[in-house]
C-alpha cells in the first residue's frame, strides 16, 4: 500500500472508531439531559429539539439515541449490551419495537450477533406488523418515490 494511502486509511480508521465508542455516551447523556429537564433551561420544548438544534445531531441519529436511551432504561440488559458496545444503536433500535420482559434478553443477544438484515428477519417474523411502514423518497426535483405496504 503506498503511504499517501495508508495515512487516509489510518484516519479514516480513526474517525469511525472513534464514531462507535461515542455511541453509547451520547445515549446515556442525551438520557440524563431529559431527566432533568436541561433543553428545556436552553430555550428547547424537547429533548429531540435539544439534540437535533443544540448538540446538531442529525433527526434520525436523533430519535434511535432518545428510543434506545428511554427503552435502556427499562431494559438493563439493553443497557448493557450498549455501554459494553457489543450492541450498536441502530441494530438496538431495529428491536425496539417487539421488546418485552419477557424477551429481551433473548432479543439483545441475537441482535449483537446478527447482522441488521438478520434482525429485521426476525422482527417481521415475531411481529409482521412491526417493520412496515410508508415511504416517500425524493428522485428528482418534482418526482418522489413512495413505497407502501398494501395487504
Amino acid at each position: 500500500m503506498k503511504p499517501e494511502h495508508l495515512k487516509i486509511h489510518e484516519a479514516c480508521f480513526k474517525l469511525c472508531q472513534g464514531y462507535v465508542r461515542r455511541e453509547a455516551p451520547i445515549v446515556f447523556q442525551l438520557i440524563q439531559v431529559g431527566e432533568t429537564k436541561l433543553y428545556k433551561e436552553l430555550g428547547m420544548k424537547n429533548l429531540f429539539t435539544y439534540a437535533v438544534k443544540i448538540c446538531g445531531l442529525p433527526e434520525g441519529a436523533a430519535y434511535s439515541f432518545i428510543a434506545v436511551g428511554k427503552t435502556a432504561k427499562l431494559y438493563p440488559c439493553l443497557r448493557e449490551a450498549v455501554a459494553a458496545r457489543t450492541l450498536t444503536v441502530s441494530k438496538a433500535n431495529r428491536i425496539l419495537s417487539i421488546l418485552t420482559k419477557e424477551n429481551a434478553e433473548e432479543l439483545v443477544e441475537f441482535a449483537t450477533s446478527h447482522t441488521a438484515k438478520e434482525i429485521d428477519r426476525e422482527v417481521r417474523r415475531r411481529n409482521p406488523k412491526a417493520i412496515v411502514r410508508a415511504k416517500i423518497k425524493p428522485l428528482t426535483g418534482d418526482t418522489d418515490l413512495l413505497q407502501a405496504p398494501i395487504p
